[in-house]
This record gives C-alpha cells, structure tokens and sequence, in this order.
C-alpha cells in the first residue's frame, strides 16, 4: 500500500515550536543534508549512490524521514528532477522508486514530462513513474495508462498496467478494462508477439498469457467500479459477498485457511489483526513455559516428590501409630507414581514392598493408556483416566507426557475432610512438612511458582493443614495418635476454610456438591470454568462459551446472545472479581482475561464501524479464541468442572 507522503508530514507538523526573534536557526536534518547532496552532486556514480542512500534510508532502514513538509516538497522535486535528467537508466529507475514509494504533489509535472519522453530503455522508471501520478490520483496520467492497455499484450508495463487504471480511479478506466477483459484476439496478438517464439509451445503460453490478462481485466473493471460507487479501493482480490459485509459492517471476515498464523504474514495479505496478536502471545508463552517446565519446575517437582516418598515410607514403617503407619503407606505410593511419571523410570518404586509396587504398576499403566475411567488410588477408589491424555505443549515427547500426567495426578489428590482415612492420608503428608523446615519451604517454592503463573488454590493446601495444626498445638511426632476427638478438632478449625468452587472430581450423584478437601498441590482456580461450573449446577447443558465475556469481559452484546436460562442466572455471577495474588491479580488466566477485556472498551474516537453489533461479535470470537488458548496453555495446572449427568 502507498503513503501519500506529504499528507504523513502534516501530522508531524501539527505542533511546531515556537520560535524567537533570537532562537538560532534550526539545524538541518540528516535527510535535508542527503537530499542537499543529491541536488548538488553531478550525474554519476556518486549520485547513483546517495540516490540508493535516500531510498534505503527510507523503505528498509527506516531511519530518514522528512522533518516537515518543506523537507517532503524539496525531496520530491529534488528526485524527480534526478529521474528527469539522470543519463544513467538504472539511477532514473532508482529514483522513480523513490517517487512510487513516497509520492508527492511537487513532482507531479515532472513525472508527467518524463512520461511524454518514451524512452524504451526507461521502462523501469516509466513504471515507477506511473505508479507514483496513480497514487496521486493524478487524472493526467490516463492517456498513458490507456496506451498500455491498447498495447497489450506487447505493451512495455506488463500486466501492471491494468490494476494501475483501476487504481486511478477515472471513470474512463471502466470502457479499455472492460473491452480487455472481453477482447477475443489476445491470442492472435500474443502469437504475432516476438516474445511468443522463443517459447517451447507457442499456443499453450498464449492462450495461458490472455486467459490471465482477460481475468486481471475483469477484476480491475470490477474494483474500479467498486471504488467510485464507495470511494474505497481493495488491494485485496475480495469476493461480491465480502465486499458486501465490507459496506454493510466496515470490515469483513474472510474465508481465508491457513494452518499457522504466520502464513498470513505475507505481501498478498499482510494481516496484523488482535487474533494474530493474541496468537503471537500465545506462542511466546507456549515456548517460555516449555522452558520453565523442563528446566524449574519439573527437577523440583521430582526433587520433592521423592523426598516426600522416603518421609512417608519412614514413618508407615516407624510409627507406633497404627491409623498413621496406615495412611502414610497410602502416601507413598502417591509419591511414587508422581516420581515414576516426572523421571520416566522406577526409580520411585525402589524400597516399596511387592505389592506396593503392583499397585503403582498398575496405576501407572491406566494413566499411561489414559483411555477410560477405572479403580485407583485416588480417595474415591476410582479414576478418570482420560484426564491424563496430553495435548498441547505436553503431547509427543515422552518426558513431556510424564510430566503432564504427574501434575494432573498429584492436582487431583484431594483428601476429604470429613473422612477419617483421607483426613490421616493429610495429616501425614503435612505432619512430615511440619517435622522437616527444608522439605516445607521445597513445597511452598514450588506452590508459590503455581501460584504466581496458574492462579489461587481452589482446595486447603497442605501448607494451610499444617499451620491450622500448630495453632491447635497438635504434636507433630509421627507417634501423636490421631483419635476421634483430635480429628474432629482438627475438622472444626478446617471448617473455616470455603468449600471449593470448581467441583473437578467426577461427582456420583446429582446433587452431589463438592466436599471440603485438603490437596497436596492443587490444581487451579479460574473464573472462567467456575462460571462453566456455575451453569452446569444451574443445570444448562450444555454450557455456553459466551458467558464468560458476557459475564467476565464486560460484553454487552454477548449478554443479548445468551440463552434464556444463561441470561437470567448470569445476573447472579456477576460477583466473580479476580482474587489478588502476590502481585495483584496477574497469573496467567486472569492477566489473560483482563487483556480479552479491553477489546470490549472501544475507545470514544473508534471508527464508527468498531462500535457496531457486527464488530462487538468479531471481538466476542477473538476473545474466546484466545480463552480457549489460554486454556490448552494451562490445562494440567487448573480445575475443570464436572457435573453428574448419569
């Protein structure tokens, strides 16, 4: 697309400063003293030079630019008269360049006597010529122009030709494009072309040559005709309908595949649009947490999970505690599946009794298969097992499969507090954080970096179980029995906690709700599944996407869009606000909300277009594009929601 370079300056001039009878005057710019030397320098090489200087400065350094519009007019006149008087082809085509790049008004009658010279070794710059009095909407350049077109095929521009009348935008343009691109003898005059014989099939390349003259033909007819009716013109090759949602809405959605983003990054579409943004992001996330992962939290993660395993299994082999010696033989074989899947061996199962290691095995193979629901360790006695399939970062390398599948597992222990054998299960696990300062603080590293990325916990961490059981002054030694009544001691201080909102273990019953749970580190909470979760207990099914900006991103339009039943409960949500973090509110779903929510707060000098219906549902899509990212990003760190449905 061509910058009108002298409507560009206005905007840089548009606060000047105010100068003084006794203020010097101001020093020449870089590109003033460049275009000085062009005016002054003698045709040749050194002229051909400062000419290249001035149009790489400008196009691909990006460090010259005129400093007003003073600078803007003498640069035009100044090149134009290179291109005018230069001997040397090549420089006159550099300097036309210059002119098709940036044109300017100043140079219009120059460009217009260098096109009334035909020059045949000046075909380059005639081109460059014309592009730059099209760009001007010069009306003087048609006869040219309609020369081209009668030319060809044997004309010198080419095939440029026809989209330049179009982008004239002269009514005239309309009667030489249509005969084009309806003319039946472009075969006889390509064949009587010299350029036809030197071809290995004559007849191929011209009938090849005038199908794809008649086809630009017809489409410059028709965007011609399209810009005088709406004084817009397309670079774009875009279709009757597209053109029509273009007019109605003031953009347009096209049809356009790709299979990556990037791929749209190209000169016959250089799209730059907040999707491709938020997709960019998305990337640069995907690749630093992949990074993080392998590198952080993955080594201390199996650092912690294999110290937890030894505690354990010392204290289910050295309590004099029955209950304990019993629930910590439980936690050992956690910890040893979460080991076995972050280190790809059975390092975790080294020390285990036989059929301890059976029933690691065994729960090992289920969530390596991931393919079905079936008994398990966990609490419940049962499992979801295709909670564990990889996808996204996670999917293709065995190290990363592991590693995914043991932050799904040990998210997903969740000890109910109102059972005894899950409640010990607890109490071990933070009894031995309570007995080794070192091993706590490894935990509340790693809980504080999930944190600070993933979001808040959803359930009591075994961080909180252990500081409630200090300030209940329970003894911390492996030997304390844990009867009835310290457990129901214990049962009454944790009952402060909330129960969690997501409910992400698979309920059994209807009216199932989620019990208060202790989690060695929890997955996630997140509003955007609490409100999936809130519409599956109001009993909308399925759930619909468009709550979330609806409700969460502010959307008025997403609001009309909601289903009746969703409409009427979404007036209860509306009190999910963020919970601030050790930052403020900034974990990765929450930041990522809160970026989706400003393409819902369209500024007050928008075009007009941008405070549409049509474009608020454009964003509604963007916005849940990148929810859905987000949550691909983050899925084994954070809840899902679950509801009971038979």
């Amino acid at each position: 697309m061509r910058l009108v370079l002298g409507l560009l300056l206005s905007l840089a001039t548009c606060f000047p400063a105010a100068a003084s009878p006794a203020d010097p005057a101001p020093a020449r710019s870089v590109f003033a003293a460049l275009v000085d030397s062009i005016a002054a320098a003698p045709p040749g090489k050194t002229r051909t030079r400062l000419v290249y200087q001035l149009s790489e400065g400008m196009e691909f350094r990006g460090n010259l630019s005129p400093a007003s519009a003073t600078e803007a007019d003498r640069m035009a006149r100044v090149v134009s008269q290179v291109m005018l008087s230069d001997p040397d082809p090549v420089t006159s085509w550099a300097a036309g360049r210059v002119l098709a790049k940036y044109p300017h008004p100043a140079a219009t009658s120059a460009l217009l006597e260098f096109l009334g010279r035909e020059e045949p070794r000046e075909f380059l710059a005639r081109s460059s010529a014309m592009e730059a009095l099209v760009s001007l909407h010069e009306p003087r350049a048609f006869p040219y122009l309609l020369k081209e077109l009668e030319g060809m095929p044997n004309n010198q521009m080419g095939e440029a030709a026809i989209q330049l009348m179009a982008q004239l935008g002269d009514p005239r343009g309309l009667a030489p494009l249509h005969h084009l691109a309806t003319n039946p003898h472009l075969e006889d005059s390509c064949a009587s072309s010299p350029r036809s014989r030197g071809v290995a099939d004559p007849a191929r390349y011209c009938a090849d040559q005038a199908a794809r003259i008649r086809s630009q033909a017809s489409r410059a007819e028709r965007d011609l005709r399209r810009f005088l009716a709406d004084r817009t013109f397309s670079p774009f090759d875009l279709s009757d309908s597209t053109w029509a949602q273009l007019r109605r809405n003031g953009f347009a959605v096209g049809a356009e595949t790709h299979n990556e983003m990037y791929e749209f990054l190209d000169p016959a579409y250089p799209c730059v649009t907040t999707d491709l943004c938020l997709h960019a992001f998305h990337l640069v996330a995907k690749a630093a947490l992949g990074e993080l992962d392998s590198l952080v939290i993955a080594p201390k993660l199996a650092s912690f999970c294999g110290q937890m395993r030894d505690a354990c299994l010392e204290t289910s082999r050295k309590s004099r505690d029955s209950a304990t010696r019993g629930a910590a033989a439980h936690d050992v074989l956690y910890f040893a599946v979460a080991q076995a899947l972050l280190e790809g061996n059975n390092q975790g199962l080294d020390g285990l009794p036989v059929m301890s290691k059976g029933i690691v095995q065994a729960e090992l193979l289920q969530i390596r298969a991931h393919t079905s629901a079936g008994p398990s360790l966990m609490p419940d006695g049962t499992e979801d097992f295709t909670k564990y399939t990889p996808r996204d970062r996670f999917s293709g390398d065995p190290s990363s499969e592991g590693y995914f599948q043991a932050i799904v597992w040990l998210g997903r222990i969740l000890e109910p507090v109102k059972k005894d054998e899950s409640l010990r299960r607890a109490l071990v696990m933070a009894g031995e954080l309570r007995r080794r300062p070192a091993l706590a603080a490894h935990w509340q590293e790693i809980d504080r970096l999930l944190r600070s990325l993933y979001g808040p916990p959803d359930d009591i961490r075994l961080g909180d179980l252990a500081r409630v059981l200090d300030q209940l002054e329970i003894p911390a030694s492996a030997d304390a029995p844990m009867n009835a009544a310290t457990l129901a001691r214990i049962r009454g201080a944790l009952a402060r906690f909330s129960p969690p909102r997501i409910r992400t273990r698979v309920p059994t019953a209807t009216d199932a709700r989620a019990d208060l749970a202790v989690s060695v580190l929890g997955q996630r909470y997140t509003r955007s599944v609490h409100l999936i979760q809130l519409q599956l207990d109001s009993g909308i099914w399925p759930p619909t996407g468009v709550t979330i900006p609806a409700v969460l991103l502010g959307s008025a339009r997403a609001q009309a869009l909601l289903p009746p039943k969703a409409k009427q409960a979404s007036q209860r949500w509306g009190a999910l606000v963020p919970e601030p973090g050790p930052a403020g509110p900034w974990d990765l779903p929450e930041a990522s909300l809160d970026a989706s929510a400003t393409l819902f707060r369209t500024p007050d000098k928008a075009p007009a277009f941008m405070k549409r219906a049509a474009w608020e549902e454009k964003e509604i899509n963007t916005a849940l594009g990148a929810w859905v990212e987000m949550v691909n990003l983050t899925s084994p760190f954070t809840k899902d929601a679950n509801v009971y449905m038979s």
